[in-house]
């Protein structure tokens, strides 16, 4: 055993080099290369490479920043990695035969769709204007990320409004193709509200809990 690890870490030279760099903006990029060798001469080589962008870094940190509740975090942490199993994701690893909005919208259900322009989420978003919230509407991903990223410091619970949206309006989604009973939009917009109205995370929404509580009462 003594024999192999000496031929392992010896032989083989097992670390060959650790090159890592900070850039101006704040990333990082760190190679970590490993040579394996045996004592006869012969050897592998792995070459491991952790890259840690910038971009990576901010999503991170303005989403914390909001303390969303941990569900809405880890969803929104994915959907920013494009790691939400939406009908184009499982298409394309051959686990679904639709690219389509499952809840029958007449485009394709990607990232974008599910957290911007799917029409179900769009009738959330205006319910809630309608009960005097400003909840913001997108276009397209990236336009949509870069604003709530800088909203997130000027206005964090108008995001976080957003975010709770975009996580109650997947959950419908999901809730329909696996043939459950969906909330209403009504339904939806209230447990929406009812889960950003907490004066710790959004103390500002907490100041419309009175005002709208005999309507919600009403509904």
């Amino acid at each position: 055993m003594k024999r192999f690890a000496a031929s392992i870490v010896g032989g083989g030279g097992w670390c060959r080099g650790i090159e890592q760099g900070n850039d101006r903006d704040g990333g990082f990029t760190k190679d970590f290369h490993q040579d394996f060798g045996d004592s006869n001469g012969a050897g592998a080589a792995v070459r491991v490479e952790f890259t840690y962008v910038e971009e990576s870094v901010v999503v991170m940190k303005w989403l914390s920043n909001l303390k969303l509740k941990p569900k809405i975090h880890c969803f929104w942490w994915r959907l920013t990695k494009d790691a939400i199993p939406t009908n184009e994701y499982l298409n394309h690893r051959k686990l679904s035969e639709s690219t389509s909005c499952a809840r029958g919208c007449d485009e394709i259900e990607n990232i974008s769709h599910i957290s911007m322009r799917c029409k179900f989420l769009i009738e959330i978003i205006m319910k809630n204007r309608e009960w005097g919230f400003n909840v913001p509407n997108f276009q397209s991903t990236e336009e949509g990320i870069k604003e709530l990223r800088r909203l997130s410091y000027k206005n964090p619970s108008v995001v976080c409004l957003y975010i709770t949206v975009v996580f109650f309006s997947w959950k419908n989604r999901n809730a329909f193709k696996h043939g459950v009973d969906v909330s209403s939009v009504i339904v939806t917009a209230t447990n929406i509200l009812a889960t950003t109205m907490h004066p710790r995370v959004n103390p500002i929404l907490e100041d419309w809990d009175v005002s709208l509580r005999s309507e919600f009462v009403n509904l």
